[in-house]
């Protein structure tokens, strides 16, 4: 059998040679003169000698250049690494991405469609964004008759995924509900919703893990009588008149949520019943309007705010006062942070 010294020596003055500089000569040669630990043992033991051949560069400034050489090296090392890191958590991202935006397309299914509310009102507009992509606001109505129905807007504890998944209970829920009785007391109709969330998150156990809920308000709309019923949970109707010299008119829900942790059923909220005059504007509107901090005082826009962005467009479509809603809150927001979903509805009979 062939010796394998010289391989290792090749090996070993290798691995020599990729760590010194060249001006090191490095001599290797095997040693004799060492007993053999044992019979049959078939190691090699090598001198190894380096030798600073005569340089113009000095000995630090080799130590210093072999020293950036390794700092490169590893600085290298780490950029590829991080490149790598990076690569991956973009794919991350993007099937997160993906996911969310996908969530959003079931989401707005579950929103009141515009060719229903196209067919039900004179005019109508929208202001639904989400805080996260999705969230907890949702408008609804509900089907069948277009002379006698409901509208409702309704606002989930929580934003994205949670509150998103939230808002579908509640859509489902409301499905249920006008379903056994289209025509039902808005203020029935909201804390049959409220039990029915406490029970299906099994809220109403004393060892419930979960407490969550909602704001909301339902409007029933009879045009048979020109009659419009309003009840609200933490949320309030706006009525603008067609008169220029009336008031803009804020009824306000109860203040309670509906929902969370709870073992008694929620009593029937309050219902207001209202005369629908030609011409008058109707608005729902969620507390991520209401409540969002901004300028420089960072306080928030609240109601006597939105109440005169309201009286000044008077004379404009419903979707075109929405429009200015939303432009005068980002303006108050300024650079302060989104707090909530935003959404409001509006219409005219």
């Amino acid at each position: 059998m062939p010796s394998i010294t010289p391989y290792c020596e090749g090996i070993i003055y290798g691995l020599l040679r990729l760590s010194f500089p060249a001006q090191f000569q490095i001599s290797i040669r095997i040693n004799d003169q060492l007993p053999r630990r044992s019979n049959g043992d078939n190691s090699d033991t090598f001198d190894i000698s380096f030798e600073l051949l005569e340089s113009s560069v000095s000995f630090s400034e080799m130590v210093l250049s072999e020293s950036l050489k390794v700092k490169q090296s590893l600085l290298l090392a780490a950029i590829s690494s991080a490149e790598k890191a990076e690569a991956v958590a973009q794919t991350a991202l993007s099937h997160h991405m993906d996911s969310v935006n996908y969530a959003s397309r079931i989401q707005r299914g579950l929103l009141a469609s515009d060719v229903v509310m196209n067919r039900r009102f004179n005019a109508s507009g929208i202001l639904w964004e989400p805080r996260d992509l999705i969230g907890g606001d949702i408008y609804w109505t509900t089907p069948g008759d277009d002379n006698d129905f409901s509208i409702a807007l309704i606002d989930c504890s929580g934003h994205g995924v949670p509150g998103a998944l939230l808002s579908m209970l509640v859509s489902s829920s409301l499905d249920r509900i006008y379903h056994i009785d289209p025509q039902i007391d808005p203020g029935v109709a909201l804390s049959k919703c409220g039990d029915l969330i406490r029970s299906l998150l099994n809220q109403d156990a004393l060892a419930a893990e979960s407490d969550d809920g909602f704001d909301g308000a339902i409007c029933r709309i009879d045009k048979s009588n020109n009659e419009l019923f309003f009840s609200g949970a933490r949320t309030n109707l706006y009525v603008v008149p067609s008169d220029s010299n009336s008031a803009v008119v804020r009824i306000s829900g109860e203040r309670r949520a509906l929902g969370y942790s709870g073992i008694e059923p929620h009593a029937p909220l309050e219902t207001c019943r209202l005369k629908i005059n030609q011409g008058d504007m109707f608005l729902l509107v969620s507390d991520g309007v209401i409540d969002q901090v901004g300028h420089e005082r960072g306080i928030a826009f609240g109601n006597k705010r939105l109440m005169e962005v309201l009286s000044r467009n008077r004379n404009k479509t419903p979707q075109a006062t929405l429009d200015d809603v939303y432009e005068s809150l980002a303006e108050w927001q300024g650079p302060e942070l989104r707090r909530d979903d935003v959404s409001a509805c509006a219409f005219t009979l």
